[in-house]
């Protein structure tokens, strides 16, 4: 079964393993560009300690949707890599 395509915030759906129309569930996780962003941030900003602000943002992460319904797995939205 196909993913389907989802952005970076939650979308109106009808999930293909239950078949009912939900709003998929986002979870915000990690990425390579998270962790970029705060050893930049943590080198030329040390002293304002930024390099906490991607992981406390949504910007720098990747979006995982789930159905709230049968909490089936129905796509991810991932960031491109800043270099």
């Amino acid at each position: 079964m196909d993913l389907l395509q989802v952005g970076s915030e939650p979308v109106g759906v009808r999930c293909p393993h239950c078949q009912e129309d939900i709003m998929t569930r986002a979870s915000y996780r990690n990425n390579t560009t998270t962790h970029l962003v705060a050893v930049i941030l943590g080198i030329f900003f040390w002293w304002l300690c930024c390099c906490v602000v991607p992981y406390v943002t949504k910007r720098w992460k990747d979006v995982h949707h789930s159905c709230p319904s049968c909490r089936k797995y129905l796509g991810v939205y991932t960031r491109k890599t800043i270099l």
